[in-house]
């Protein structure tokens, strides 16, 4: 016979209610962005009142025994008896709007979601101008809820008040009555819960998760420990969050220095996965899960001294990776390689464990800066160059973890991580596979980006013009898309003329360059030929030095497109090349 993974239960909103007031249901998202429309929130209320379904709720029993306490927040115990795996946004939206308690919206301001109702005609509105103004509403629900509410007292007043406004008959009158009492008795309105057993393991959990949800979510093995950090170290996921949340916001909360870049907005799982990658040496998210959860790996016991331990260890990790002068050194030694707009970089997980990286070699071997500039940007470069992470992230991550884990001193470290990028980047490399990966019409192509990025840093300009291509990528000014847009070396109308009609051999990333889109514009369809004759203003001299700038073959006017493809792949690898090894 199975074991029994989860049984089905059913909870008031009331009850539910009562527990995440008192924290025996850890509900994270007040405290965090409310992604729902406003209008979802009306649905919600609008579908309980008339008694319809409104889905499963799926929690996780806790995992801890009755010695429940709080890694590193005020608090002396966490009661939390169920984690919400689905179904945070409408505990959110039911708890918030019947306590009245202001919610984080989107641009991580708080904000009330106020839900007015017409007891009359049995309608919800999310609350604004016009109802506030119509005595046919309540204006907030909320009221209703309240601890010390009178529903004789609010009844006849709202009444009463209707009365003077508008003529309204006995029967009208019984109607109001009996659909505000309807209304308070949602209380009662029972929710179906599937509650997993807390010795479930969190594979079978996000396996479930999918099964039952309807758009099919994948659930992040980074979504496990972050619920953790919630129950646990509250105060932890707060600081991840807001580290996040100002990475994209330069008023945040009126800091003078934050997290707030031009380069890249922090996602919590991402910034998270490079601490533990750091702190811990794990690569794979369940393994971290388990570790803070207090696992002894050789017995595969759960042992609470071992989380308390890891757990006060997690602090000082998260402590230095959200410092933000390494922050902001890592993002200054990124965009010193020529990354300056995230459009140029096309893994965002190559970004956070190189991260992770720049961590380890300053904390735990205390490598002088330059030194540790040197190798980390070598190794974001060999994984931008390999795509390395951008299938199996986790095996890879976890598999570069295991190479350094023994490392005894900054030497071997950096020793052991030359090694691999020089297994990894080989001479059939330069001179076979990247040509080969330059064929390729894909428009965010990881290797022609290197190359781009690489012009940036020797400050090249422009093809046909005086301006730096850095300015088309200066990430803070605005710029309209078409600035930042590829151009073809032959034109496609031109290419389209002598039979060329493929549009992925028109869009092949070797027929590409950066122009101003004003000197697009007088290039038109012409032929390579034709507007080429815009060079003759350069010396031979200037000549050689534009066309090697910009990997382009000598004379590639007088090529035919297959050729000219064939040779400008080489010349791209070899600039490439040359811009790798001058790291």
């Amino acid at each position: 016979m199975s074991k029994t993974i989860f049984k089905t239960t059913q909870y008031p909103i009331q009850t539910l209610i009562n527990d995440i007031d008192h924290g025996k249901i850890a509900l994270p998202d007040i405290q965090r962005p409310f992604v729902w429309d406003t209008t979802k929130v009306r649905d919600l209320f609008d579908s309980i009142y008339r008694g319809y379904p409104v889905g499963y709720l799926l929690f996780w029993e806790n995992v801890n025994d009755n010695n429940r306490k709080d890694i590193g927040t005020d608090k002396k115990e966490s009661n939390a008896k169920s984690l919400i795996i689905d179904g945070q946004q409408r505990l959110t939206a039911l708890f918030a709007t019947i306590k009245g308690i202001p919610i984080i919206d989107a641009n991580y301001k708080e904000k009330r979601i106020k839900i007015a109702f017409n007891p009359l005609l049995e309608k919800f509105e999310v609350s604004n101008v016009a109802t506030d103004r119509d005595v046919e509403y309540i204006t907030d629900i909320s009221l209703l809820f309240q601890n010390d509410f009178s529903e004789y007292r609010f009844i006849n007043e709202f009444i009463q008040r209707l009365k003077a406004n508008k003529d309204t008959t006995q029967e009208q009158e019984e109607i109001i009555s009996q659909n505000i009492t309807h209304l308070r008795s949602i209380l009662s309105y029972d929710f179906t819960i599937l509650e997993i057993a807390e010795n479930v393991d969190e594979e079978t959990v996000a396996s479930i998760f999918v099964r039952v949800n309807s758009k099919g979510v994948v659930l992040k093995q980074s979504d496990f420990v972050l619920t953790l950090l919630s129950v646990f170290w509250e105060s932890g996921r707060k600081k991840i969050e807001d580290f996040s949340m100002q990475s994209n916001n330069p008023n945040s909360q009126g800091l003078q220095y934050s997290s707030f870049n031009h380069l890249i907005d922090v996602k919590p799982g991402e910034i998270l996965r490079a601490i533990v990658g750091y702190g811990f040496n794990r690569g794979r998210m369940s393994d971290v899960y388990s570790l803070l959860r207090g696992r002894d790996f050789e017995t595969r016991e759960f042992i609470e001294e071992l989380k308390q331990k890891r757990f006060n260890e997690l602090e000082e990790y998260v402590s230095n990776g959200l410092d933000n002068t390494t922050w902001h050194d890592y993002i200054n030694l990124i965009q010193s390689l020529g990354f300056k707009h995230s459009d140029l970089i096309t893994s965002r997980t190559n970004f956070f464990y190189s991260y992770a990286f720049y961590l380890i070699g300053k904390y735990r071997f205390n490598i002088e800066f330059h030194k540790l500039e040197r190798i980390v940007s070598r190794w974001f470069l060999m994984s931008a160059l390999k795509s390395r992470y951008s299938g199996s992230s986790e095996s890879y991550f976890e598999s570069d973890l295991a190479l350094i884990r023994n490392a005894k001193n900054g030497d071997e470290f950096i020793s052991l991580l030359d090694s691999r990028i020089q297994s990894e980047i080989t001479n059939d490399f330069w001179e076979i596979t990247m040509p080969a990966l330059l064929t390729s019409s894909y428009s965010k192509n990881p290797q022609w980006l290197v190359f781009i990025a690489s012009q940036i840093r020797n400050n090249v300009d422009l093809l046909f013009s005086t301006k730096k291509i850095s300015d088309l990528f200066d990430p803070v000014i605005t710029v309209k898309k078409a600035r930042l847009d590829k151009h073809h070396i032959f034109p496609k109308n031109y290419l389209n003329g002598i039979g060329i009609v493929e549009q992925t051999e028109q869009n092949q990333v070797a027929n590409y360059l950066y122009l101003d889109y004003k000197t697009n514009i007088v290039i038109s369809d012409n032929s390579p030929m034709d507007y080429f004759k815009e060079f003759e203003q350069y010396s031979r001299t200037d000549l050689e030095t534009v066309l090697k700038n910009h990997a382009l073959p000598y004379k590639f006017y007088e090529l035919n497109y297959s050729e000219f493809l064939t040779q400008r792949k080489k010349l791209l690898s070899q600039s490439i090349r040359n811009y790798f090894e001058s790291i």
